[in-house]
């Protein structure tokens, strides 16, 4: 299984031929999976698979007493920094439960366990920062860690395994379809079943409350 790919080459196999679909034309397989996970990742406005490099997010603003969102899902914190001199150091590193919590509390979210870090919250006052609040010229803060989810969970796979299947379908039908890539387009929105599936894991908008 590729690198960001939510299902394998057998088990979509296996799903064509439980649909009594025919599989001889193997070699596409991998590119339909693949596009059934971007599709995925496209609805849910997020991507599921781990990403093994570190990457950072800065913010100008201090990290306070409020919610910060991050612009990607991290399965791992690294650090949590700040720049107390305005040198662009990062120097000052912030504690977790003591400077800052990491959002959703306990990785659940509505429920579901599993889930990686969308936010970090602040535990501080604005005066305990003063120093860089008021005069900083670079990122106040520093956030690294490794992107995505540490699992794929089980409706995401399920969603895509049945949006390889709908894609492959296309792929096989007479004429052929124009659309996304060689495969046609599959609109999850329109299947009721896989966007039930994944609404839960669709990202809200970027915003600081």
């Amino acid at each position: 299984m590729a690198t960001g790919d939510y299902c394998t080459d057998t088990e979509l196999q296996d799903r064509l031929s439980e649909a009594g679909l025919s599989t001889r034309n193997r070699d596409a397989i991998p590119a339909v999976i693949t596009s059934a996970s971007r599709e995925v990742d496209a609805f849910c406005a997020r991507a599921f698979y781990q990403v093994d490099t570190v990457d950072a997010v800065y913010y100008v603003d201090a990290l306070t007493d409020r919610e910060v969102y991050l612009p990607f899902d991290l399965y791992a914190i690294t650090s949590v920094a700040v720049d107390m001199n305005d040198d662009s150091t990062w120097a000052t590193a912030l504690t977790m439960s003591t400077d800052y919590l990491t959002e959703p509390l306990n990785g659940i979210s509505g429920g579901l366990a599993g889930w990686p870090t969308e936010s970090l919250r602040g535990l501080r006052r604005p005066q305990c920062f003063m120093p860089y609040v008021r005069y900083h010229n670079t990122p106040a803060v520093k956030i690294t860690g490794k992107r995505g989810w540490s699992a794929v969970p089980a409706p995401v796979k399920q969603a895509a395994l049945i949006i390889a299947t709908e894609t492959f379908k296309l792929r096989e039908a007479p004429f052929g379809v124009a659309g996304f890539g060689d495969f046609g387009v599959v609109r999850i929105k329109d299947n009721p079943v896989v966007a039930r599936m994944l609404e839960p894991y669709q990202r809200v908008s970027l915003a600081i409350a």
